[in-house]
């Protein structure tokens, strides 16, 4: 008893001895359940710390590591194991560590007792990490003088601090450069507020104006397009100008688009010219403009349309770099603002306007004045809705007609668009396809088809082959050249099974440009046809430059050569000579059993009308 505790001498009987040891008991029991719930706070004060987003951590008095939470590897990539014990400095960015050492004595030597700022820490993979730390003396176990703390991981908050940095001082330096004068006169307070409104009011003015011509934009136009209708009545009219340099195209091909945007500097420069101060100039995008003539009738909106077309039809504008001047024109789209119509409409009757300008064959005005003229290009207007909307709403359908090979069978199919209207009415295509091409609709319907055309293929088990008509417009357009190049490679299918046709007309045109497609287009494997064949009947003479595989005679020709001896002279002479270049024909408006015999009789490869087949939807 005397080990356990000395007082038990002091003791007189066994009595007191044993209650003294009773108590004694009890004190040990209470200890030991002290101790267990000291444990069990130990372990969740450790699973809190070690299950924490920050790094926890103690040092010695001289900066050594000696605790660490697990989200220390998390952060800096290196082991709590190897790095108790080693000095926190050797961990902090190398370009960061001077201030360190001093903030280190400061709080040992008790000057400071708690700190909070930010710095770097090396990561093992040799970049860095930003840390918010947060330390404070203290006391450890061993009643040492330490220092513990947190680390924050705030590289991604620092990251977006630098970049906010970096877009505020681009913007303050572009400020900075035209406020200069202001800057130094002005109390700090003063230039806080004139940077924070200069860099609003540059904000507007990006919003509203042309970064290149500094001109306003088509939101500026058609917000002052608005007011200027609702102040418009018949008697105090304004008008509404659409201006497209023809072919402009060409210019960015050769010259480029740096040369091509002087140009557009040029010739905003000779617009101001014919306008006055109150008038609106706009770039619309690309090539196209809007003037907004304010109090002007229909004859003054036509004469400054027509200045505006003399300007370019009887000067020079010159290239620099190249030293090469060019000849231009523009297409003029006018129409008359009298308070009658809204906003949009005005704006689309304009657009209207100009693109039949370019459809009447460029280099020329046409006006909208007159309610007729308004229904008109109001029809044009709502087909232009459908055609969007078919594309948007998958209504476009492929109805496929065979083309039949005299004396065998089916050769391939011909592709026909339909469009499905909203009551359900199918649209055959000559009543979207001219609108199309007048609104630059048809780049978006041939990709179409051609996708469509492609999938179908993907999806047969047969060899069937289909031919598919490319519009006019399309010959110009080398971005869909290449996209169908593109997607023909991508497809797996082989492209013989794939055939293209274009008019004789539409060839014609531009026969370079129609010579350059067809080769590439038969470089890739496919066939391409030359329709409606004849109808001009110049065509001979440069048949043989265009590589085609077969002309299509057209339905004109065939159609009556079982009562017309001199119509079936004229097929017999185009089969002939189609063969003698190496070609193969096709006959159109096949229409009953005597001309397809007459046809095969007289040597005609192929036939393509009602008599074989109409056109419908392909069944599997």
């Amino acid at each position: 008893m005397k080990e356990i505790c000395p007082k038990i001498d002091g003791l007189t009987d066994l009595a007191e001895a044993k209650l003294y040891i009773k108590k004694l008991e009890t004190v040990i029991a209470e200890q030991q359940a002290n101790k267990h719930v000291l444990r069990e706070e130990r372990q969740k004060h450790e699973a809190i710390i070690n299950n924490l987003q920050e790094v926890v951590f103690q040092t010695d008095k001289d900066g050594c590591w000696t605790f660490l939470n697990p989200v220390w590897a998390d952060i800096t990539g290196f082991t709590v194991e190897e790095s108790i014990g080693k000095h926190f400095l050797e961990y902090v960015y190398p370009a960061d560590r001077a201030s360190q050492q001093g903030l280190l004595e400061s709080m040992v030597q008790k000057k400071l007792e708690s700190c909070r700022y930010e710095l770097r820490y090396c990561h093992k993979d040799g970049g860095f990490c930003w840390v918010e730390v947060s330390a404070r003396l203290a006391l450890d176990e061993d009643r040492q003088t330490c220092i513990c703390g947190t680390l924050t991981d705030i590289s991604e908050r620092k990251k977006l601090e630098f970049e906010l940095n970096r877009h505020r001082n681009e913007l303050e330096e572009l400020v900075n450069e035209r406020t200069y004068a202001l800057y130094q006169t002005n109390e700090q307070l003063k230039q806080e507020v004139a940077d924070r409104c200069r860099s609003e009011a540059m904000l507007e003015y990006l919003e509203t104006h042309d970064s290149l011509t500094n001109l306003p934009n088509r939101y500026f136009l058609t917000e002052a397009l608005c007011k200027a209708s609702a102040a418009a009545s018949p008697q105090h009219p304004s008008a509404l100008i659409f201006v497209d340099i023809d072919n402009f195209k060409v210019v960015n091909d050769t010259f480029g688009h740096s040369d091509g945007d002087k140009l557009l500097v040029s010739l905003v420069s000779l617009f101001k010219r014919d306008l006055e101060q109150k008038d609106v100039l706009a770039r619309l995008g690309g090539d196209e403009f809007g003037v907004l003539l304010h109090n002007a009738d229909i004859d003054k909106a036509t004469k400054v349309a027509e200045r505006f077309r003399r300007l370019l039809d009887e000067g020079e504008l010159c290239i620099d770099t190249q030293r090469v001047c060019l000849n231009l024109t523009i297409s003029v789209g006018v129409v008359l603002i009298d308070g009658t119509l809204e906003t949009q409409d005005l704006m689309a009757y304009a657009e209207t306007a100009l693109y039949a300008a370019k459809e009447e064959g460029k280099n020329r005005i046409s006006v909208i004045e007159s309610a007729n003229d308004k229904a008109k290009f109001s029809e044009a207007n709502i087909m232009v809705g459908k055609i969007k909307a078919g594309l948007k709403e998958q209504r476009f359908e492929l109805h496929f007609q065979p083309v039949y090979k005299f004396g065998e069978g089916i050769a391939h199919y011909e592709a026909l668009i339909r469009l499905r209207d909203e009551d359900e009415t199918l649209l055959p295509p000559n009543h979207f396809i001219p609108i199309a091409e007048r609104f630059g609709l048809m780049s978006q319907i041939d990709r179409w088809v051609v996708k469509s055309v492609i999938k179908i293929l993907q999806n047969r088990r047969d060899d069937i082959r289909l031919f598919l008509n490319l519009s006019g417009t399309s010959l110009g357009d080398k971005a869909l050249l290449s996209f169908i190049e593109h997607i023909i490679k991508k497809s797996g299918v082989a492209a013989e099974r794939i055939g293209f046709e274009i008019t004789e007309t539409t060839a014609v045109k531009d026969l370079e440009q129609a010579e350059e497609w067809i080769k590439r287009i038969k470089d890739l494997g496919c066939c391409f046809a030359l329709d409606d064949f004849g109808i001009g009947f110049s065509s001979f003479s440069y048949l043989s430059a265009l590589p085609v595989d077969y002309i299509k005679i057209d339905g004109s020709f065939v159609q009556k050569i079982d009562v017309d001896s001199k119509q079936l002279a004229l097929v017999q002479a185009m089969n002939a000579v189609t063969h003698t270049l190496g070609k193969k024909t096709i006959a159109e408006f096949v229409e009953n059993e005597k001309i397809a015999n007459i046809l095969h009789e007289i040597g005609v490869d192929c036939g393509q009308g009602y008599y074989f087949g109409k056109p419908a939807p392909l069944c599997d």
